[in-house]
């Protein structure tokens, strides 16, 4: 497993309760992290992705309706535009990281944790944002 999988699958863990409970997301985290042990610069790592989505919560929604064709957020399910939701923050907050790495990540979690579709789904809505949102970031 690539090193920042693990800090991506949880921060998919805080990310899919808070989109379902609403809680406080610095609770769910401390909460969470404890299942997944990771060593200080890859929690880092996961703690800015959750914040940053979170931050960016309503902004991000807005982006993937309008990004992905004839599917609004209510109609995805939950792990499916919870992932996207990470992986536009990714894309749009994250310089550092690769486009493709970014979508790579994103689409392979979701083949680990959705249904068969959600990998080709969640590869078609991030690559249409980055597309059109951030075409001179480094693919």
């Amino acid at each position: 497993m690539k090193k920042r999988r693990k800090s991506r699958i949880l921060a998919l863990h805080c990310l899919y309760q808070f989109d379902l409970l609403e809680g406080d997301i610095n609770t769910i985290f401390d909460t969470t992290k404890e299942n997944f042990r990771l060593k200080d610069k890859l929690e880092e790592f996961s703690l800015k992705l959750v914040l940053t989505t979170v931050k960016n919560w309503e902004e991000l929604g807005k982006i993937i309706d309008h990004n992905s064709k004839n599917w609004s957020l209510n109609r995805m399910c939950t792990i499916d535009r919870v992932l996207i939701k990470m992986g536009c923050a990714e894309l749009l907050y994250f310089d550092e990281l690769p486009v493709s790495v970014t979508i790579n990540e994103m689409v392979e979690i979701a083949k680990a944790y959705s249904t068969d579709n959600s990998a080709g789904f969640v590869n078609a809505v991030l690559d249409n944002i980055a597309t059109k949102l951030v075409p001179d970031k480094e693919r």
